[in-house]
């Protein structure tokens, strides 16, 4: 993501001013550390040093910056102290520890609120919803980014804007709403332009490969990469340059050439080292694993991925954690050790029910619909300002243009002017109650869409998993006779009750959507109390695992 890159920008102009070479900077800036005795020119001359080793030494980076925040809160200075967390914030997700970098960043959020610096506190609202955009938190992304956007779009900083659109271009990517990210990018195009931020064309790129990727257009996706490692190197964006590695090389694996995105993997561990991005090495690790899959090296992909899931429990990065179970299921399957396989299945499951739900996309759309909704809102209560402004340069006018006329012809003239002004409130006031009761039906609609999706996802998911997983593990039992003839008429008999069970639910199910869609209608009848609560008791008892007694007390 595109975080603080025009002020470092300004920062290094300043820097370049002590000397012509880097070391001379650095030469100079730590013997005026070393006789400076005002506590506030230390502070700068920290944040300029730390700055200036980020793309030498990390540590020596971190070290800088960490004076920096102790003598900042020695001092209790709070503006200080605000940009010693901004830069802590940078270096974490620099090295990839986002949740890390989210909390220094909500410190500095929560200090910049209090300055009244609204150039700073877009910079500020973007940082913290880039965070969560890296952690996949994308409904806090959204209100965070959207409020850097709605701040700078205020004071009209067009570099901040462009951050911000390409952020949300990148969170509807991984949405999946590949048409609306693109809208975006090209807005942040503009606006980077104007702002002559000269390295965002190359997170434009980079993302808008990723965005071609998701959905499988690999030529279109191949052409934004390759532009934008072009353009990453042409600008030495170092914390760019290995993530673009990394696409590139998932790219090629896809393609099947494994010989080129072995080297490209490579190529972005390499930048990940000099980073100290661990997050980065570790979706190297499971990048090469899938790419020792690929290749049929079963025993050297698990190791990797291995590696790579005690790094994702670490940073407890859920997603990576997700990826890393289904990695290792899928190599355990094919080593035919179905037990720890079936194991690290049960451990995907509950990691992915943490992540992301259907229901967040859906607040995401349904917070566009609003934000657009208060556009309009916006526009009709300009036109109406504009409208009444009218009015009162027309009476303005007819006041004075009348004023010799008699009063008779005054007096006309005034009650027709009330009568219109009258009139077009009363259509100003009608437009206003119609868009009003529009924006209540698609509230209501979405409501209604969101049950029905909630209700329909939670059949599935819950009902028809099981048997048909149980029902799989038979056929590869029988499949490679592991299955013993004594046993073989108890287990059909489950599968049947629960093959009844499924078809019932089915039934059930289809029933429902008709009904829905006011296919069938409801006629009562009496029914048999007794034999229904017989025939549920004789089916739970046929897919109960328990030792349970059932008893019907109607």
């Amino acid at each position: 993501m595109r975080r603080k890159f025009f002020v470092s920008f300004l920062l290094v102009l300043l820097a370049l001013t002590f000397s012509f070479g880097q070391s001379n900077v650095l030469d100079s800036l730590k013997k005026e550390l070393a006789t400076e005795e005002n506590d506030s020119i230390r502070i700068r001359l920290y944040n300029r040093l730390s700055y200036e080793y980020l793309s030498i030494d990390f540590a020596v980076s971190k070290k800088y910056a960490d004076e920096m925040l102790v003598l900042s809160l020695k001092l209790n200075d709070q503006k200080a102290i605000a940009r010693a967390y901004s830069r802590q914030g940078y270096l974490a997700t620099f090295s990839g520890n986002h949740r890390e970098a989210l909390e220094f960043d909500s410190k500095n959020l929560n200090i910049i609120n209090t300055l009244n610096d609204s150039a700073r506190l877009t910079t500020a609202y973007n940082d913290v919803g880039n965070d969560y955009l890296e952690l996949e938190k994308y409904e806090e992304a959204y209100f965070y980014v959207m409020k850097s956007l709605e701040i700078a779009k205020a004071i009209n900083d067009t570099n901040s804007m462009s951050i911000a659109e390409h952020n949300i271009a990148v969170m509807y990517s991984k949405l999946g709403r590949t048409d609306i990210a693109l809208q975006y990018f090209a807005e942040s195009g503009k606006h980077s332009l104007a702002a002559k931020d000269y390295d965002a064309p190359a997170y434009d790129n980079f993302e808008m490969g990723n965005a071609y990727f998701g959905i499988r257009k690999l030529q279109e996706a191949s052409k934004y990469l390759y532009t934008a490692i072009r353009m990453a190197k042409q600008r030495d964006i170092t914390i760019l340059t290995p993530r673009i590695y990394q696409s590139i090389a998932e790219l090629l694996l896809s393609q099947r050439n494994y010989s080129k995105s072995s080297l490209y993997f490579d190529s972005a561990a390499v930048g990940y080292q000099k980073n100290a991005n661990k997050f980065g090495l570790a979706q190297i690790d499971l990048g090469r694993s899938r790419l020792f899959i690929a290749q049929g090296k079963f025993k050297a992909a698990e190791p990797l991925a291995l590696k790579s899931l005690s790094t994702a429990l670490q940073f407890n990065a859920q997603k990576l954690q997700v990826d890393c179970y289904h990695l290792l299921t899928s190599i355990l399957e094919l080593q035919q050790n179905f037990k720890k396989a079936l194991e690290y299945n049960k451990l995907e499951e509950a990691a992915h029910d943490s992540l992301i739900s259907i229901n967040v996309m859906s607040q995401v759309f349904e917070n566009e619909f609003q934000m657009r909704s208060q556009k309009k809102d916006a526009a009709i209560a300009d036109l109406t300002k504009q409208s009444e402004q009218a009015a009162s340069d027309l009476k303005r006018q007819e006041f004075l243009r009348n004023i010799f006329a008699v009063v008779f012809a005054l007096t006309i003239v005034l009650l027709y002017s009330v009568y219109k002004s009258g009139r077009r409130k009363v259509e100003m006031n009608d437009l206003l109650l119609q868009h009003q009761a529009e924006i209540e039906k698609r509230s209501q609609e979405l409501e209604e869409l969101n049950k029905v999706k909630d209700k329909f996802f939670s059949i599935i998911s819950h009902d028809l998993r099981s048997p048909i997983n149980s029902l799989s593990g038979l056929l590869d039992l029988m499949e490679r006779d592991q299955i013993k003839a004594e046993e073989l008429p108890g287990l059909t008999r489950e599968m049947r009750a629960q093959f009844n069970h499924t078809k019932n639910l089915i039934n059930n199910l289809l029933d429902w959507t008709l009904l829905q869609m006011n296919k069938v209608s409801i006629k009562k009848e009496k029914i048999n109390m007794q034999s229904l609560i017989d025939g549920n008791i004789k089916l739970l008892s046929s897919m109960s695992t328990k030792r349970t007694n059932f008893t019907n007390e109607l």
